[in-house]
């Protein structure tokens, strides 16, 4: 599982590196529970760990986050953190105040 790497304790990162493919193998450490990022699946790593395979259209990083994380994010039209009025780019939207928090949370 060379291809897989933690970002953090909270994120896990599985990408794709075989042409073509459309699926990807992972090993989820043990005892902890991990929700897909953009599916909202929830995958168990059991009390060994262990392994699973994971949808990996080319478009999608398969990405998985530990239950029990709260993540700030950017809110979607927002494509930079530069405050507004750097540069000469009118159409830069700035983050201010905004902020979204996404939960994943642990068990039902």
């Amino acid at each position: 599982y060379t291809e897989q790497y933690a970002l953090g304790d909270r994120l896990l990162v599985a990408p794709v590196v075989t042409q073509a493919a459309t699926s990807k193998t992972a090993w989820l450490p043990a005892d902890t529970e991990w929700i897909n990022f953009w599916t909202g699946e929830v995958l168990g790593g059991g009390p060994d760990g262990s392994e699973i395979s994971l949808d990996a259209p080319v478009q999608t990083l398969p990405l998985l986050v530990a239950a029990g994380t709260v993540m700030e994010m950017l809110p979607e039209d927002v494509d930079t953190l530069v405050p507004l009025g750097l540069g000469s780019d009118s159409t830069v939207k700035g983050v201010g105040a905004r902020r979204v928090l996404e939960v994943w949370p642990v068990g039902d």
